[in-house]
């Protein structure tokens, strides 16, 4: 196999018409700001002054922010880079694909790099810095249409897929195609020999006066096999236009994406089963503890936890890792692994890690929000999911938000931003509807309880048997709740000594917890 060749770095020349061309540039979508944004990093880092270009820098040189400014408590210029970064990448992926060198605002990072657009193509993918990232390759989209002169549509669908997808963590999106001429049509074998990406997506518009049917296909280039695909036939009318296309792309950028059920990530699992803790990398790692979220097993933590701590180890600078270690550190004390609230603590501190690497880690503020929960720090966990709702987000990320919200007290705001975000992830933790059960078991409704909690269904985790064994004790169906008791107890044996301690983690309301507590004695518990 070739390697990549080697390219000199671009003088400074070289950048400051790169800069022009896109400031210049129609298809150059950013604000005013984020034009000032862009044009500051760049001029800062060709006057040698790298050091200087912080976020306290840049609120108070760009945005006008008081000397008091603190990123800690005003995000704006994270907020903006990942904008900024976004329109960067639909740039290069349109009016920029043929540009000579790329400025780019790395992840986690507000200095620009700058690098030549020509790489080596004779590479199915690569394994880089990366961190074992996937990558996938987006192909403009063929149009199959009466009106030919509305190909722009097919184009300018198949970038903004490319710039979610790139904004998605856990994916990296390249846009090398733009400069291959490779057809829609061209065989995987083909694809395979010319793209920098493991995966590729492609697709179909098909659209008439008032129809449009979208053909959308995941394929993988090391197996040669389509591993999704999907069709979408919605109507059109004078202002759905937009509409439709951004549902479209978020019912894409979901199937290909999700931790959960996202067709990349189910690619690596399957592949990480014949794998051991040691031979993951630092993204199959991350996996495997979205693997124990969604089931939430003794087994699954230990190999996750193992493969985490190894993999912040071996590569420190991979922020999604330490936050998934974070989240990790939450579970033990709240599911009962271990007995230390440092574990809490030390969580926090994690995401916090993570953070400083990458401002842009959703995860990290999860992390934060779980475990400020779970040390009833109230005013905490709403900046955390405050944090959560900022761009970019998932379906994922926000419905965490809508999770920690709802548990703070924020019933109505809570589950409106959560029960929506369930349709579009098939595969998500059922323990997300431990909010809708207890929004109705504090209103008594004891009945529509017990609906939420057939729909937990997590029988290898204790809170799925100890939400029924509380609603059925209210209910008065003793041998039902009974039974829900000992399934309970037989998962984690310690909630018998000290159901408090289990309790606080996940409910915040003093008098709830007394509430559930109530059902739980009615139910057997302590008989």
């Amino acid at each position: 196999m070739g390697q990549p060749e080697a390219s000199a770095s671009p003088s400074s020349s070289d950048v400051t018409n790169e800069l022009e061309r896109i400031l210049g540039s129609d298809e150059f979508q950013a604000s005013a700001r984020n034009r000032s944004f862009l044009r500051y990093v760049t001029e800062q880092t060709l006057a040698g002054h790298e050091d200087s270009i912080k976020a306290y820098s840049i609120a108070c040189n760009v945005f006008g922010r008081p000397h008091t400014f603190d990123p800690r408590v005003d995000p704006i210029v994270r907020v903006e880079a990942g904008n900024l970064r976004r329109a960067l990448e639909r740039y290069y992926l349109t009016a920029g694909a043929s540009d000579p060198l790329r400025i780019e605002i790395p992840k986690g990072a507000y200095v620009p790099a700058f690098r030549p657009a020509a790489r080596s193509a004779n590479r199915a993918y690569e394994e880089t810095a990366d961190h074992g990232v996937p990558r996938v390759a987006v192909l403009p989209f063929a149009l199959l249409s009466d009106y030919p002169s509305q190909s722009h549509f097919a184009n300018g669908l198949s970038a903004e897929i490319a710039v979610a997808l790139g904004a998605h963590p856990g994916l990296v999106v390249t846009c090398r195609y733009a400069a291959l001429d490779l057809e829609s049509h061209s065989s995987l074998a083909k694809m395979r020999e010319l793209l920098n990406a493991r995966f590729v997506l492609e697709g179909i518009v098909r659209r008439s006066l008032d129809r449009i049917r979208i053909t959308v296909q995941l394929a993988d280039l090391q197996t040669e096999r389509q591993i999704w695909g999907k069709t979408f036939d919605r109507e059109l009318t004078a202002g759905s236009l937009f509409e439709v296309e951004d549902e479209i792309i978020r019912r894409v950028v979901e199937a290909v994406a999700s931790p959960y059920s996202g067709a990349v990530p189910s690619a690596f699992k399957k592949e990480n089963r014949r794998h051991s803790p040691k031979q993951l990398s630092a993204y199959e790692a991350v996996l495997y503890q979205h693997q124990h979220n969604q089931q939430t097993l003794p087994e699954t933590y230990a190999v996750a936890k193992s493969a985490l701590e190894r993999a912040v180890r071996i590569e420190p600078e991979y922020a999604d890792a330490w936050a998934a270690l974070g989240e990790l550190r939450c579970d033990a004390y709240t599911l009962g692994y271990g007995d230390d609230r440092e574990n809490l603590h030390e969580s926090i501190r994690c995401a916090r890690t993570a953070l400083d690497l990458d401002p842009t880690t959703q995860q990290a503020w999860w992390v934060i929000g779980l475990a400020s929960l779970a040390l009833r720090d109230g005013s905490c966990t709403v900046r955390a999911a405050e944090a959560l709702l900022a761009p970019p987000t998932t379906a994922a990320t926000t419905a965490w938000a809508g999770w920690l919200l709802a548990l703070i007290g924020e019933w109505e705001r809570g589950l409106d931003i959560l029960l929506p975000q369930l349709e579009l992830q098939p595969g998500y933790p059922a323990w997300l509807h431990h909010a809708e059960f207890l929004y109705h078991y504090q209103h008594r409704d004891y009945e529509a309880a017990l609906e939420s909690s057939k729909k937990f269904d997590m029988p290898s985790i204790f809170w799925d048997p100890l939400d029924r064994a509380s609603v059925l004790g209210q209910l008065g169906r003793s041998a039902e709740a009974k039974a829900a008791i000992d399934e309970m107890l037989r998962l984690q044996p310690k909630v018998a000594d000290d159901p408090l301690r289990f309790l606080n983690c996940f409910i915040f309301q003093d008098e709830l917890v007394d509430h559930v507590l109530e059902g739980l004695k009615k139910a057997g518990l302590g008989d």
